[in-house]
């Protein structure tokens, strides 16, 4: 069953700066567990790594771009060529 591409989410409250070090952080963890053949794993992390990135950084930030790019990898990896595609 494909899975569909991350949702953007949507905040009540602004994040404080420090929380895209720690989406940056996410990402470099879901590429780890990628590389270990984790590939659940390292599509949550992409997909949360998505999420902090896009509302602190905004959607058009290259981090956010590399992050989706590894997140749609990772799904080819997996199989599900049309949740990578989306």
């Amino acid at each position: 069953m494909p899975m569909p591409m991350p949702m953007p989410i949507s905040m009540p409250i602004s994040l404080p700066k420090f929380m895209c070090q720690v989406g940056t952080a996410l990402s470099n963890l879901g590429n780890a567990r990628q590389l270990q053949r984790r590939l659940p794993e390292a599509i949550r992390l992409y997909e949360q790594a998505f999420a902090i990135q896009q509302a602190t950084l905004g959607e058009s930030h290259p981090e956010v771009a590399t992050t989706l790019a590894n997140w749609a990898s990772c799904h080819i990896e997996v199989g599900s060529h049309e949740s990578a595609a989306e």
